[in-house]
């Protein structure tokens, strides 16, 4: 399957690659480079989502959330064997995007500055969050006001120059957005001090009525970490193996 994926979106000028996501139940993709959109890419989205590209300023975010809407319909419609024709992007009641004719494939999507990550899964929540790895001047005071104190502990004192206390920030930040993203919520909508899921936390961490697992890689230069539901975990796994039919 995972070749399928890759050929799939290489027939559309997308290089992508598949992230190992650790036995977690979800498939994930990185895409890092592709070609300008053309027909056949705006032929897989809804009016409304090409309503809301063209209403980005830059020309280069336009063609990024063009590639990536396309890129969602193609790794779905691969993986679980639903013509791109039966899919549709909606959002739910919190803004969370969704499929509205198959509301039990769950798909997040993340971008960063050299592409964009996909998951997707069937029959559990998850959210996905990418970041490239950089110097964050305030990231000491943004882990007092965000991190849980053992999040803190983990990370340690910065040194002066220090890219992994910069990696290990990261790590923690991109989770806590995978569970917020994987519960439909925002930063605005629970303090992130209270998700506390570490670096390379295995047991579930509550956020709001869900209980939620975390992994975490490094994929070039960027963090990726993802999250889902782990009450129903078996099933999705299960559910990952057989196509939709």
């Amino acid at each position: 399957m995972t070749d399928v994926v890759i050929q799939a979106l290489d027939n559309l000028g997308m290089t992508a690659c598949a992230i190992d996501t650790l036995g977690a139940p979800l498939a994930l993709w990185m895409i890092s480079n592709w070609s300008r959109p053309d027909l056949r890419h705006r032929a897989l989205l809804s009016a409304a989502e090409l309503e809301r590209a063209g209403q980005l300023r830059a020309a280069q975010l336009r063609d990024r959330y063009v590639m990536a809407h396309a890129a969602c319909y193609l790794v779905v419609g691969t993986t679980f064997a639903i013509p791109s024709r039966l899919q549709r992007i909606g959002y739910g009641d919190r803004g969370k995007p969704m499929f509205i004719f198959h509301p039990d494939i769950q798909f997040s999507l993340s971008y960063c500055d050299e592409g964009f990550v996909i998951g997707v899964a069937r029959n559990v929540i998850i959210g996905v969050d990418v970041e490239r790895v950089r110097t964050i001047e305030d990231a000491a005071e943004l882990a007092e006001l965000h991190y849980a104190p053992s999040e803190r502990n983990a990370l340690g004192v910065r040194q002066l120059v220090d890219t992994d206390y910069d990696c290990r920030f990261l790590q923690v930040w991109t989770r806590k957005e995978a569970c917020l993203k994987a519960a439909g919520l925002g930063i605005a909508d629970m303090p992130l001090a209270e998700i506390d899921c570490g670096t390379a936390r295995t047991d579930p961490v509550r956020v709001g009525p869900h209980q939620l697992r975390t992994g975490t890689t490094q994929v070039g230069p960027n963090v990726v970490s993802w999250a889902w539901e782990s009450r129903n975990e078996i099933a999705a796994q299960a559910a990952m193996c057989v196509p939709a039919g």
